[in-house]
């Protein structure tokens, strides 16, 4: 059975340069894009 805190991530959203930038700086793994938005996560 699948341990649930293999699923524990928080999500962050950034549109500008600067705030992408702080998110991958901090370990943030980027995800995908949707209407000019990056997503990204990051396990607890």
């Amino acid at each position: 059975m699948r341990d649930r805190r293999d699923d524990d991530f928080i999500c962050k959203v950034a549109k500008m340069p600067e705030e992408i930038q702080e998110l991958i700086e901090a370990d943030f793994e980027y995800v995908c894009e949707k209407d000019d938005l990056l997503f990204f996560r990051k396990r607890k």
